[in-house]
């Protein structure tokens, strides 16, 4: 969403600012610290004892000039720059906006009300309470929910839209043998778009309530054969 998305880039354009004179300062530490271990080396490449040669101590100092000079500024800095930016993506978002923070594990509760077959639409009225939790991953740019494993099931999403207030999710369900047997087909698809309950929603708190619809699964003419209601509920201190 955008305002996680400008978060993340404003972070970037701080960090690349702030490790451009690190790497400077380190550069000119590590150069120095090639300068002096030069001079030893040139110590005992002239000693009596000829410990080392000279051509064997110009090829150590190139060696080193490469490593002390180019790779170790840039390796350290770069390590810094990526664990910063992990952490701006993964947590650090969570604690500026988490109005946003959707991420971690929700109860589903799923309620079919419509069903269409042949003979057309028809109501239904059942309950499906999930045992195991939705988990939903979200960093600044990317959200999805990963497996979640039902008996006889286990569905996912393919593609996911959040904005902060809508989640909208395309998923797939795959059905295992046992369920196979029984008439169901190895797979299929649907979408659900749910909404923040805002009766539950407080300012700068964590979401506690989704509410919203599924139409699942497509079947070969794209029609919904299933229809109902969906809420995901979770404790917030977790």
């Amino acid at each position: 969403m955008k305002e996680l998305k400008e978060y993340y880039k404003k972070w970037k354009t701080r960090l690349q600012i702030i490790l451009v004179p690190i790497w400077l300062l380190l550069s000119l530490a590590f150069f120095e610290l090639n300068e002096l271990i030069a001079k030893y080396i040139g110590v005992l490449a002239t000693n009596q004892i000829q410990i080392i040669t000279q051509d064997n101590a110009l090829i150590f100092n190139l060696i080193l000039e490469i490593l002390l000079d180019m790779i170790a500024p840039a390796a350290i800095v770069f390590g810094v720059y990526s664990f910063a930016l992990k952490y701006v993506n993964e947590k650090g978002w969570k604690k500026k906006y988490p109005e946003y923070d959707i991420s971690g594990a929700w109860k589903d509760t799923t309620y079919y009300t419509q069903y269409l077959d042949k003979s057309g639409l028809s109501s239904i009225n059942t309950k499906h309470s999930e045992l195991s939790p939705v988990i939903i991953e979200q960093t600044c740019d990317k959200i999805k929910i990963k497996d979640s494993v039902g008996e006889g099931f286990k569905w996912y999403s393919l593609l996911c839209d959040w904005n902060g207030s809508n989640l909208d999710i395309l998923y797939a369900v795959e059905y295992y043998a046992s369920l196979q047997d029984k008439g169901y087909p190895e797979k299929r698809y649907g979408f659900e778009s749910m909404c923040i309950d805002t009766k539950k929603q407080q300012p700068k708190e964590r979401p506690s309530k989704m509410v919203g619809k599924f139409w699942h699964c497509c079947s070969a003419d794209g029609k919904p054969v299933y229809m109902g209601d969906v809420v995901y509920e979770r404790d917030i201190a977790e």
